[in-house]
C-alpha cells in the first residue's frame, strides 16, 4: 500500500519518548525518500490520507516490557507499544517491512507483528576515545543517528565511557570534549528510552596508596556528578585493571556508594575478567560473590575470563544475574576468534576488520543465551556495524533466522530493492574467512557481487557509507588473494634457483633470487583494485571516521581497525628470504655462502626419518587432541586453536619466517598436547620448538600419553620468538608414537606453539 503521503498520528496524551517514536519514524522516512509525513493528532482520518498511528496499549503487543506491535490494513497502520520504548521499536519494526524510494513509501497489505524481547539487556558500546577505529572522529550528531539506528532494532542500552580511560585523553580527530560528548551521549540515550550504561576501568593497582586513592575518588565524583543520567556501572576485572578480587569488591562498593549520591537507582556490576587469571584469583572472586553485598547487581561474562559461563553461572550465587559481555569487534587473539583461518588472510586483514559474520555471531549467541540476561557488547567501533545487529535481534528472539536480519538490515539501511542481493553479500564476506584463500573461488564471486550492488544501488546507498564498507572489504580480500598466488609462485621459484645452482656462482643464485622476489613485491597483480582499495578508505574516513590506515587516516595504531595498511605486506617469505641473501653477501667462503644458501632452502627440511609440523598449517590440526571442538566451545576454553602474531606493515627487515606467525595455542592450565606417528623405537630423535610469545610464559615440555617424561623444564617466553632443541626420551615413543604436552604456569595466558621438528640423530 502506498503511504507516501500518509499522516503519523500520535496517541494524544503522549510522553516524550512517544514522541521521540513518532518524530524518528517521520525523519526516517524523509531520510530515505525526500518525503515529510506530517505527525498530528490521533486520529483515523485525515482527508482520506493513509493514516500511521502510533501509541501504547495492550490491545496488540505483548503484556511484557518493549512489547510491540504492528498492524497494517488498506490505508491504516497501527503501531502500538506495550510501554513507550515499545512503541519506539514498533516503528522500527514498520521501517524493516516498508519499500521505500525518492518520492515513494510502501508497506505491505495485510501485514501484522506482534512481540516482545527475550532479554532485557540488549546493546552495544560506544567507546568515546583515541584508540576506537571510528568514534574518536564522530560528533554529537553522528552518535545520535547511530544510537537511532540501534533503538530501531532494539536496542534497550548502550554504554558509554568515562572521559579518563587506559588511552590518550584526546587525540586530533576529537572534535568534542570528553566530558561534552559524556553528557551529551547519556542525554541522547535517555530521550530515546535507552537504558545508560558506563564502562568504568579501574587504572591503579593494589600497591596505589592513599593519595592515589583519593584522586580516583575524585575522578569519580566528578564523573557521576556531571553526568545527567546513569543506571549502570560496569567495572571490569581486568584489561585494564590489576586489582585483586578482595580489594576489587571493596573499591567497587566505594565506587557503588560515590555515583548513589547523584543517581539514586544506579547498579553496578563487576566481571572476573583478567589477562592471566590465576586459579587462586578466580576462587578469591567467587569467596568474594559467595558474601552476596546487596551493592553488586550482577556479574559480567567477558573476554579473559578463565570459566566458561556455564561454570560462571553455576559458581555464582543465584540472586546475580549475568549481562553478556561478547567481543564482536575482534577475530584474533580475543574472546571468539574465527577458526581455522588461513595465513595471508589473518595477516593482512588482522585483529579489527570489517568483519560480517553473520552465521558465526548468531551461533555464539545461541549456544550461552540460557545462562544471561542479555548481550551488551563490546565494540571498537564501526567495523563490526553488522554484527550488532545480529546481537540486537537474537537476544530479542534467538529464533530469529539471521537471514532475517540480514535482509532488514541491508533493507533498512542500504537499499530495500537490493536487500536480497545484499543479504547473499554479507554472507559471502563471511565466507571468504573460510578455508586456505589460495583455494576459495567465492572470493571473486563474492567481489562481482558487491560491486553488482554498488552499480545498482540507490542515492540513499550511495551517501551513506554502510554500502563502501563491504565493497572495501570484498575488493580487498580479491586484491590478497591474487596477490597470494603471485607472491606463493615466485617464493617457489626463488627457492627453486637457490636450490638449482649448478650453472651459476653462489652469488649469482642469490641475486637471481632476489630479483624473483623483488618482482613479485613490485606487482600488485590488480593495480585498478589497489587504487580502488584505497579510494574507498578514504571515502569511509570522509563518511564514517573509519580510520583504516595510520599513514593516511591516524589510527592510533595498525592493528588498531587499519587494516589498509596491511594491503601490501608481504604474504609469501620475502623478508626472510631477504634478510638472509643479505646476510649471505657478508660470507668471504663459498663454503660459508653454500651452507647459508642450504638453510634458507632446507630451513624446514627434519630430515630422513623426522617429522615436520607447521602448527595451525591446513591439515596439521589432526595432531593437536580435542581441535575441531570449536562449535562447541566457541571461546575456546578447552580447545586448541589457530591463532597468528601478526607482522608490522611497516618493518621490512624483520626477517621472520612466515610460518613463525601462525601457531597453535590453548589457554590458561589447559594442556596443548599433539600427538606424531611413525618414529623408529631404536632410533634416537631430538624435539625443536618454535615458541611465540603474546604475553610472557613460562613453557615445559613432557612426552608421553600421561606426561611421564620430561624433555625441557621451564623456558621463559619473554621476547616475540624462541626456539628450543631437546632429546627426546625414548620411552616416550617405544611403540612408534610420540605424545607432547606443553604447560604453562597457573596464572599465565597459554602456550603457543608455531613449529615442531623431530629430527632422527645420525648414527655417524
Amino acid at each position: 500500500m502506498d503511504f507516501s503521503n500518509a499522516v503519523i498520528a500520535v496517541q494524544q496524551d503522549a510522553g516524550p519518548l512517544l514522541r521521540k517514536a513518532a518524530e524518528t519514524l517521520s525523519q526516517e522516512i524523509g531520510r530515505r525518500t525526500g518525503l515529510v509525513l506530517e505527525i498530528g493528532k490521533n486520529t483515523d482520518t485525515v482527508s482520506g490520507r493513509p493514516v500511521i498511528r502510533i501509541g501504547c496499549g495492550t490491545q496488540g503487543p505483548p503484556a511484557k516490557k518493549d512489547g510491540c506491535s504492528v498492524d497494517v490494513d488498506g490505508s491504516r497502520a497501527v503501531l502500538t507499544g506495550f510501554d513507550e520504548r515499545g512503541a519506539l521499536y514498533a516503528a522500527g519494526r514498520l521501517l524493516r517491512t516498508a519499500r521505500w524510494g525518492p518520492g515513494t513509501f510502501l508497506l505491505p497489505d495485510n501485514y501484522s507483528y506482534a512481540g516482545a524481547p527475550a532479554k532485557g539487556i540488549r546493546g552495544s558500546q560506544l567507546g568515546y576515545r583515541a584508540k576506537t577505529n571510528a568514534y574518536d572522529a564522530w560528533t554529537p550528531a553522528m552518535f545520535e543517528q547511530y544510537i537511532r539506528d540501534l533503538a530501531l532494532f532494539g536496542a534497550s542500552c548502550a554504554e558509554i565511557l568515562p572521559p579518563e580511560t587506559d588511552d590518550e585523553l584526546r587525540n586530533d580527530l576529537m572534535k568534542t570534549d570528553s566530558f561534552e560528548m559524556m553528557r551529551f551521549l547519556s542525554e541522547t540515550l535517555h530521550a530515546y528510552g535507552m537504558d545508560v550504561w558506563m564502562w568504568y576501568p579501574n587504572l591503579f593497582g593494589e600497591d596505589a596508596d592513599e593519595e592515589r586513592l583519593a584522586l580516583e575518588r575524585a575522578k569519580r565524583d566528578e564523573v557521576f556528578a556531571s553526568i545527567p543520567y546513569l543506571d549502570h556501572i560496569f567495572i571490569p576485572g581486568g584489561d585494564p585493571g590489576r586489582l585483586p578480587p578482595e580489594k576489587l569488591f571493596a573499591w567497587s562498593k566505594e565506587v557503588y556508594a560515590l555515583a548513589a549520591v547523584y543517581h539514586k537507582n544506579v547498579k553496578l556490576w563487576i566481571s572476573p575478567q583478567t589477562g592471566t587469571p590465576s586459579a587462586a584469583w578466580v576462587e578469591s572472586f567467587y569467596r568474594e560473590a559467595d558474601k552476596e553485598p546487596d551493592w553488586l547487581a550482577g556479574v559480567g561474562f567477558a573476554p579473559w575470563e578463565r570459566d566458561d559461563i556455564p561454570v560462571l553461572r553455576g559458581r555464582l550465587p543465584a540472586k546475580y544475574p549475568i549481562r553478556n559481555y561478547p567481543d564482536i569487534a575482534h577475530t584474533l587473539r580475543c574472546q571468539y576468534p574465527v577458526e581455522n583461518w588461513d595465513l595471508p588472510m589473518a595477516m593482512t586483514l588482522g585483529r579489527e576488520f570489517i568483519n560480517p559474520r553473520p552465521l558465526d555471531e548468531k551461533h555464539i549467541h545461541n549456544i550461552y543465551a540460557a545462562y544471561h540476561e542479555g548481550s551488551l557488547c563490546y565494540s571498537e567501533g564501526i567495523n563490526d556495524d553488522f554484527n550488532k545487529f545480529v546481537w540486537l535481534d537474537q537476544d530479542w528472539d534467538a529464533s530469529t533466522p539471521v537471514e532475517e536480519t540480514a535482509r532488514d538490515y541491508a533493507g533498512v539501511f542500504i537499499d530495500c530493492d537490493l536487500r536480497d542481493e545484499i543479504a547473499r553479500g554479507l554472507f559471502s564476506l563471511e565466507r571468504n574467512l573460510r578455508g586456505p584463500l589460495e583455494l576459495n573461488a567465492g572470493i571473486e564471486e563474492t567481489c562481482r557481487l558487491w560491486q553488482t550492488v554498488e552499480n545498482r544501488a540507490g542515492t540513499f546507498a550511495k551517501d551513506g557509507y554502510r554500502l563502501y564498507m563491504y565493497v572495501l572489504r570484498a575488493c580487498f580480500d580479491l586484491y590478497q588473494q591474487r596477490r597470494y598466488i603471485l607472491e606463493k609462485q615466485a617464493e617457489q621459484e626463488a627457492l627453486a634457483v637457490l636450490d638449482n645452482r649448478a650453472d651459476v656462482t653462489l652469488d649469482e643464485a642469490a641475486d637471481k633470487a632476489a630479483a624473483i622476489l623483488d618482482a613479485a613485491r613490485s606487482q600488485t597483480g590488480s593495480p585498478e583494485l589497489h587504487e580502488r582499495i584505497r579510494s574507498l578508505a578514504d571515502l569511509l574516513f570522509e563518511r564514517i571516521g573509519a580510520q583504516l590506515t595510520v599513514s593516511r587516516h591516524f589510527a592510533s595504531d595498525w592493528d588498531r581497525g587499519a587494516f589498509v595498511e596491511c594491503l601490501d605486506i608481504p604474504l609469501n617469505d620475502y623478508r626472510y628470504i631477504k634478510q638472509k641473501l643479505r646476510a649471505l653477501k657478508s660470507k668471504q667462503s663459498d663454503w660459508e655462502k653454500a651452507a647459508a644458501l642450504e638453510g634458507i632452502v632446507r630451513r624446514t627440511d627434519p630430515g630422513p626419518g623426522g617429522i615436520y609440523l607447521d602448527c595451525g598449517a591446513p591439515g596439521t590440526m589432526v595432531h593437536f587432541k580435542n581441535a575441531g571442538n570449536g562449535r562447541d566451545d566457541p571461546g575456546f576454553f578447552k580447545t586448541p586453536l589457530v591463532s597468528f602474531l601478526m607482522a608490522s606493515p611497516l618493518d621490512d627487515e624483520d626477517g621472520i619466517p612466515l610460518a613463525w606467525r601462525r601457531n597453535v595455542c590453548i589457554l590458561y592450565q589447559e594442556p596443548l598436547v599433539v600427538t606424531l606417528e611413525g618414529l623408529d623405537p631404536d632410533a634416537d630423535y631430538t624435539v625443536k620448538a618454535v615458541y611465540a610469545r603474546y604475553h610472557t610464559v613460562h613453557i615445559t615440555l613432557r612426552a608421553g600419553e600421561n606426561e611421564e617424561y620430561a624433555v625441557h623444564g621451564e623456558v621463559t617466553v619473554d621476547v616475540p620468538f624462541v626456539e628450543t632443541e631437546h632429546p627426546l626420551p625414548k620411552q616416550a615413543y617405544a611403540g612408534g608414537r610420540l605424545t607432547l604436552s606443553f604447560r604453562v604456569r597457573d596464572g599465565e595466558r597459554g602456550p603457543n606453539v608455531s613449529e615442531i621438528i623431530v629430527r632422527r640423530v645420525s648414527d655417524a
